[in-house]
């Protein structure tokens, strides 16, 4: 009996101890030690969730990955004091508390004073589609925007009105949606820093009705003059809006604190055209060097990049006159049109590089080059963000658009290649290398190919601890990942433009070798 009533206090005790009251919550405890990229554990996994609660939508896993060092490689550069070598110390250990205690007073009290503009709106396509991915859900459809935009903007905000968002397709461009996994609109803005208070109005002194974070993208609709904010020498304010529980909400941000964006499909547009009619009116290849099977081109005045900034590697020399006097690197993939030809060279064009250049023949193919163009692929390098286009009978239609990332210059990887480029292969996924090595490091599904190494593909998969290519197949879905808290942001990777898993596979299954081009606008 003694021992039945022991036990029993000893569970009441333990249970006791777990309890939580309800809306109590304490800040991780963060570790003291040293971690950086490669380090695994409980420990990253608290890091992880720190980072998380500042809005960096990290993964928890417990491996200190590229996203979890570039996340930590953010932070570290809003403080001055912080190094800037994502590395995780005692220093970024200390700021990143005192951030964590910051962020739970504001967010504990914001206030809700803003106006609810729902009332009268037609919420049909507010939400978006795949709501449940977090990072998305602030986002509301551009087809509620044109219901509704007229009440959005009627509303009495008390602001000189500066500008207004209102992207447009070009008339001779209809929709005919294929892919709608997200709700996204023509115009948005893009946080680019830690956190960013949204205001009931547009002065610092106006209640706190939101917080947004760090790559967070929300619908923007005007900009006005608020208050002026003399370290930003500005008083340049953005009207935002979101979307809420059930309500469609705005605020106001101070606009050097992000970046409004938006879909420049005019400029997709005319250069579809453009080398639409360089297909009709020419004999088109295209360049193939890929891995430098043609052997590699001659070095640009000793260097590996000419003067345009285009590398040595995957390329071809075209030269501006016979006497070879001076060139530059044409890319692998590039479409270019036959003006003529000798036993040795052809003379050719391309609608991105002025004038008419001689490359020798041996770095062009025809296998499989566009007679006729029918499926073209936009990346937009400058906005992050990607359109699709089909031809109709007479006419191109928009049949999707969506966020991407393309390439950066570093020391193991390269900026994607600006220009018009043949959709040269499809592979069900490709598998990559740790940077400076060459160990296998994971692999990106739905990949279509377009310039040497670049492809267009899906969110990428680092293996794990002990995993490879063996254990691990690619090409099952149920390996993949859907969501990149870093797609359509900035920059970032070897050299490919990343897309959501589930766009990517669109493409993948929609891409014709033959008929589909890829354009790489700036």
């Amino acid at each position: 009996m003694y021992r039945f009533i022991i036990a029993v206090l000893i569970l009441s005790f333990i249970f006791t101890g777990l309890y939580i009251p309800e809306a109590v919550y304490a800040d991780p405890i963060l570790p003291n030690r040293l971690l950086s990229l490669g380090s695994q554990g409980l420990d990253v996994i608290t890091v992880q969730e720190a980072l998380n609660q500042l809005g960096y939508s990290l993964k928890t896993d417990g491996i200190y990955g590229l996203e979890t060092k570039q996340a930590i490689l953010h932070f570290q550069r809003n403080y001055p004091e912080l190094p800037n070598d994502g590395v995780y110390g005692p220093n970024t250990s200390s700021y990143l508390s005192m951030a964590l205690t910051e962020n739970q007073d504001v967010e504990s009290g914001q206030a809700q004073s803003e106006e609810n503009v729902n009332e009268n709106l037609n919420e049909d396509k507010a939400l978006t589609y795949n709501a449940e991915i977090k990072g998305l859900t602030n986002t509301i459809s551009q087809s509620f925007i044109e219901t509704n935009r007229s009440k959005l903007i009627d509303l009495n905000i008390n602001a000189p009105i500066i500008k207004e968002w209102n992207t447009k397709l070009p008339e001779d461009l209809p929709t005919n949606i294929k892919y709608n996994q997200y709700a996204i609109a023509y115009d948005y803005f893009l946080v680019t820093t830690n956190s960013l208070n949204v205001r009931a109005l547009p002065t610092t002194e106006s209640d706190i009705v939101k917080k947004i974070r760090y790559f967070d993208k929300v619908n923007i609709i005007q900009e006005v003059q608020g208050q002026y904010l003399a370290s930003y020498a500005s008083d340049s304010w953005f009207r935002i809006f979101w979307h809420e529980n059930g309500t469609v909400r705005y605020g106001f941000v101070f606009s050097k604190l992000g970046e409004p964006r938006s879909f420049r499909f005019h400029e997709m547009h005319e250069e579809i055209k453009i080398l639409q009619k360089t297909i009709e009116e020419n004999k088109v290849g295209y360049i193939y060097n890929y891995k430098n099977i043609k052997g590699f081109p001659p070095a640009y005045q000793g260097d590996n990049i000419d003067g345009y900034g285009n590398s040595r590697s995957q390329s071809a020399p075209g030269y501006v006159d016979f006497n070879k006097s001076d060139f530059r690197y044409f890319p692998d993939g590039m479409l270019v049109a036959i003006l003529a030809e000798d036993a040795d060279y052809y003379k050719v064009s391309t609608p991105m590089f002025e004038g008419e250049y001689f490359i020798p023949k041996k770095y062009i193919s025809f296998r499989n080059a566009p007679e006729q163009l029918k499926k073209v692929i936009v990346i937009d390098d400058l906005n992050q963000n990607e359109g699709v286009f089909e031809w109709s009978s007479d006419h191109w239609e928009l049949i999707s658009y969506i966020y991407a990332t393309t390439g950066v210059n570093d020391t193991y990887s390269y900026e994607t290649p600006k220009g018009h480029f043949m959709a040269v292969e499809k592979k069900p996924s490709f598998l990559y290398l740790e940077d400076g090595t060459s160990r296998i490091s994971g692999f990106a599904p739905y990949a279509v190919r377009f310039s040497g190494g670049g492809y267009i593909h899906g969110v990428p998969i680092d293996f794990k601890l002990g995993q490879n290519q063996y254990n691990t197949d690619p090409a099952n879905p149920i390996n993949h990942e859907e969501y990149l808290f870093t797609i359509g942001t900035t920059p970032r990777s070897h050299k490919c433009v990343r897309n959501f898993t589930s766009h990517a596979k669109f493409l993948y299954e929609w891409a014709e070798i033959g008929s589909t081009a890829v354009i790489v606008i700036n």
